[in-house]
């Protein structure tokens, strides 16, 4: 899936990527909501993906909103 929230392109087109969707919500941040694990009782444990972007503009926000599994996320 190739998601583009301009000047970023998000990407998770390939093997084990799980990026399902990009909310933009201010120029520097972004919510961002995983794919289901596979063989899993719908739990949300890992992210891959990757963006790119043309542009240097510094720092960027991401946050992960549809983890599950509570007891072993990042923190």
């Amino acid at each position: 899936m190739n998601l583009c929230t301009k000047p970023f392109i998000f990407d998770s087109d390939f093997e084990s990527g799980n990026l399902d969707m990009v909310v933009q919500t201010k120029p520097r941040d972004f919510e961002l909501y995983m794919r289901v694990d596979t063989n899993s009782r719908g739990h949300h444990q890992w992210f891959y993906f990757s963006v790119q972007n043309q542009n240097n503009i510094g720092n960027v926000n991401f946050a992960i909103l549809n983890f599950t599994k509570s007891h072993s996320l990042y923190h």
